[in-house]
């Protein structure tokens, strides 16, 4: 049905296979029919490994599907600990994705010293 055997490991909540995935070539940013990628399924499912692994290999926090909805989206439909724990790290990793993208995007023209810049890692 369009989905990659990366959407479905995250989907089934199986972190070791998604890095076993993904160390064997699979696009992280791979979508389906909908417009969903790994990171979506991952947070569905409650998936915090997943969501950490996709996210430390690259994966957008901020996509939005065919419907508009983002990881985040899908994560504040969890129930209790798993929500909160998923929301924060998509939280913390949009914010740095954002920012660090925002300085690519402006060429360089901030101060080089700067201490308000973003480091060249995402945050753990």
């Amino acid at each position: 049905d369009g989905e990659t055997p990366l959407l479905l490991s995250a989907d089934l909540g199986s972190a070791n296979l998604t890095r076993h995935l993904l160390d064997l070539g699979a696009d992280v940013h791979a979508v389906s029919p909908a417009n969903q990628t790994a990171l979506h399924a991952a947070a569905a499912a409650g998936d915090l490994d997943s969501v950490r692994l996709l996210l430390d290999r690259g994966a957008d926090p901020a996509r939005a599907d065919a419907d508009g909805a983002t990881p985040l989206g899908f994560a504040r439909h969890l129930p209790g600990r798993a929500n909160s724990l998923i929301v924060r790290e998509l939280l913390l990793r949009r914010r740095w994705f954002n920012n660090n993208n925002s300085n690519n995007n402006n060429n360089n023209n901030n101060n080089d010293d700067d201490d308000t810049s973003p480091s060249a890692t995402p945050p753990a």
